[in-house]
């Protein structure tokens, strides 16, 4: 077990103490900024450090009690971070674009060396490679650990319709289009914070190189796996049949001939019973009213009476049940898919033919439903107050 790393561990902000603060102050460099760019290297470091074994919720929550100041509540945190990042915040695209333009040109470098003196510029220059190149890791490792949601948005999306998507505005989440932005971004953090790094800066271990398209085409089996196992963490939670109705389908594709239809029927009956018990119709449809009353097929009529659709369900067990303050494309995309999937899982069980083809498609949209659970636990149920979760548990337990 490591103990936590102290602050401060920005290079470039211990040699920018040494200057003046008038001489900062004219730079445009003032404490507030020094303050707000050692809280993003301090945290990147600690989150990097290979020799912590600490998990890593309590490194980052370690830290930023450090940087905040361990606060009880949000009146609590440190006044001096408080003032950095209000100053960060309003004076932003300002400050980017006044370093953007000057550190581009030649006669600001120059000036600046001999400002500092040639000694302390090339002490700066350095603490400023050490610096990018601490964020440029910490970046690249966030958008690797990425890759399973981005996997899991892509299955959920290969059971819509490009109309489905453009409905959702989710356009983006198309065949092939979350992987490539993650091997966009990964490829422009690459490029964009080597500039004058020594060599030795620039080596990364084996396993977090570059990602391209054909690195995680063979890598989908092991990602897959990693969604399913996330999801399967949070059913367990719920209850330990519904993990069992979820293992029970994968068992019965590998050694059943007829396991489509077996696997369907688990996976529809898995399906209903989570969104069914979860919430009552009545709380689904107050839910649906309350937050998407605008949005159609979330409810219909039978008999003089309005009951929610599957996708309504669908929609307000991926948000948990609670108010939904701003819609996004992941969690309409993933409720949407739900209730797609269960769709396509009826057709199978209905046409039972056993063909290869059949048992292709079921393996398919249940690695679509993993990933959608993981995307609604992930996601939708993110803050979801402990009480909660025993609630749910509760009435999800008695339905099996």
């Amino acid at each position: 077990m490591t103990s936590p790393v102290p602050l401060t561990q920005s290079r470039l902000v211990l040699e920018f103490r040494q200057v003046s603060p008038r001489i900062r102050q004219d730079l445009r460099i003032p404490d507030p900024l020094l303050t707000i760019w050692d809280a993003f290297v301090t945290t990147s470091v600690v989150m990097t450090d290979d020799n912590d074994q600490r998990p890593w919720m309590e490194r980052l929550v370690e830290t930023l009690e450090s940087i905040l100041g361990n606060p009880e509540s949000v009146d609590d945190i440190d006044p001096e971070f408080v003032e950095a990042l209000n100053y960060f915040v309003e004076n932003q695209d300002e400050l980017l674009a006044y370093w953007t333009k000057h550190l581009k040109q030649t006669t600001a470098q120059d000036f600046l060396r001999r400002l500092f003196g040639a000694a302390l510029f090339m002490r700066l220059k350095r603490a400023l490679q050490a610096d990018l190149q601490v964020l440029a890791v910490a970046m690249r490792r966030l958008n690797h650990a990425l890759l399973p949601y981005a996997v899991a948005i892509e299955d959920a999306a290969k059971v819509l319709t490009s109309d489905q998507l453009s409905a959702l505005a989710a356009e983006n989440f198309g065949a092939g289009q979350a992987l490539s932005m993650l091997v966009s971004l990964d490829d422009w953090l690459q490029k964009a914070f080597q500039f004058d790094l020594p060599e030795e800066l620039l080596t990364v271990p084996e396993d977090e190189g570059p990602l391209t398209l054909k690195v995680i085409e063979e890598s989908l089996d092991v990602i897959r796996q990693i969604v399913a196992g996330k999801s399967r963490r949070v059913l367990a939670e719920l209850g330990d049949v519904c993990v069992r109705k979820m293992s029970g389908a994968q068992t019965v594709l590998e050694v059943s001939e007829d396991g489509a239809s077996q696997a369907a029927n688990s996976l529809i009956e898995l399906i209903d019973r989570l969104m069914r018990m979860a919430f009552t119709k009545d709380e689904v449809l107050a839910w649906v009213r309350a937050n998407f009353a605008d949005m159609p097929d979330l409810t219909y009529v039978k008999d003089g009476v309005e009951l929610p659709t599957k996708r309504g369900e669908a929609m307000c067990f991926v948000h948990a049940g609670r108010p939904v303050e701003q819609r996004t494309p992941f969690t309409l995309l993933t409720g949407t898919a739900i209730s797609a999937i269960r769709k396509q899982l009826q057709q199978i069980k209905h046409a039972d033919t056993g063909t290869p083809e059949e048992l292709l498609a079921t393996r398919t949209l249940m690695s679509a439903l993993e990933g959608c659970f993981t995307l609604a636990f992930s996601l939708g149920w993110a803050g979801v107050e402990a009480a909660e979760v025993i609630k749910l548990k509760t009435q999800i337990e008695r339905a099996f």
